[in-house]
This record gives C-alpha cells, structure tokens and sequence, in this order.
C-alpha cells in the first residue's frame, strides 16, 4: 500500500475561487482511507480540531454537504465543521456553525483544489476527526493513492472484510457462513499478515492495521459478509 503524505502547504497555489460550498453535482461515492494523524497534522492546527487524535480519516469526494442538524447536539452526537481555504500562502478559516437545528440551513457544493474540510465528529463517549478534500486535492499533490487492494485469495478477502466489518464475537458464525473453517482461517491471517494487514498478538487475538482497514475499504462491494 502507497504511503499517504500531504503536500506542504507552501506547494498549495490558490485556485481561482475562495469558497468550499459551490452549486451541487451529481453523488459520487467517497473514498475513505484511515492515516496517521502526523499526516494531516498541519489541518488539524490549523482548524483547532482533532489535535491530540492519533489517527485521522481521510475522505476523497468531490463534494461535501452537512446541515444544521448535523451541527446541533442531539442524544450526545454532532459534528463540528471546520473549511479551510489555502489563499495567497495563508489559511481562510471559516467554521460552519448553526443557531437551531430547525431553521432548515444547509450547505452543499464542490470541494475546491485548495480546500479542506475538517470534521470532528463526536459520537457519545467517542470521537474521531475526517479531513475531507477532493481527489485533485492540491493537499494530494504527488501522491499516488491506492485505488484497489492487493490481489489475495478469495478467503482472504473475505476473511479482511469480515474483520473489518464486525465485532469479534459475531466473526465465528460469519466464517462459518462462508465456509471458512480453522485451518482455512489460519492460513487466511498468514496471508494477510503477509500484506502487513493483520497483527496477532500472544494470546491469539487478530487485529487490523491501518493498512489492513483500508485495504478492505477497497475490496468490491459485492464481497458479503
């Protein structure tokens, strides 16, 4: 998998528009990669959000939209809003907040080359911060992105996906299900281990690294669990 690094900003030349939230375009389906948050450290200050976060989710999509229910408490959920605009070597800060949730306010439109969305998402007891910028992002400049995950065996694959995508104690009857049975699911985590995608610690327990989580993020769709 291709390392994720964030152009400097003093590479980021200014597009010919400031604003993030522009006319709508048609659903484009995201891209979510998790990474380190060294990587997105400079958004993060600079949009005050998700500082202390270890990791971050980068979120590739030419267009982004929220509303004011999204940025209003409700049952200890709400997602705090930051676009950032890189102009003439200088950030342009400007946090998307709401009076009340019932007003109907929204904000949708294309993301621009020079524009990051900070979002911290607070969720109850937990919280995690997105970055979200297109994927001809100025902030992406130079980097080859993974578009597909690694050619693997079926089993492994679906071994990823069902690690990936449920809790440890419903895994069993999804293996079962797909009749992947101990010594299969064994030689299934030696091949992702080989990927860099799993680690395994002493007692036995499977977990999946950053690597691993977006590698299944990138397996087709039509994989169940």
């Amino acid at each position: 998998m291709t390392d994720i690094v964030l152009a400097s900003s003093a590479a980021i030349e200014p597009t010919t528009s400031t604003t993030a939230i522009a006319p709508r375009r048609p659903y484009v389906e995201p891209k979510r990669l998790d990474v380190p948050a060294s990587v997105v450290r400079e958004l993060l200050q600079a949009a005050g959000l998700g500082t202390s976060c270890a990791k971050a989710t980068l979120v590739l999509q030419p267009t982004y939209s929220t509303n004011a229910g999204a940025l209003s408490w409700s049952d200890g959920c709400k997602d705090e809003v930051v676009v950032l605009t890189r102009t003439a070597g200088a950030w342009v800060v400007q946090a998307l907040t709401v009076l009340s949730p019932w007003d109907g306010a929204s904000w949708t439109g294309d993301i621009g080359q020079n524009v990051a969305i900070v979002v911290y998402k607070h969720r109850g007891v937990r919280g995690w911060v997105e970055v979200v910028v297109a994927p001809d992002s100025a902030f992406l400049a130079g980097v080859e992105l993974p578009t597909e995950a690694p050619a693997m065996s079926e089993a492994a694959a679906i071994v990823l996906r069902i690690l990936d995508g449920l809790k440890a104690s419903y895994r069993p009857n999804a293996y079962a299900r797909n009749g992947i049975g101990p010594a299969a699911l064994a030689a299934c985590i030696e091949e992702l281990k080989g990927f860099g995608f799993v680690t395994v610690n002493k007692a036995g327990s499977v977990g999946l690294t950053l690597a691993g989580k977006n590698a299944a993020r990138l397996l087709p769709r039509m994989l169940c669990l």
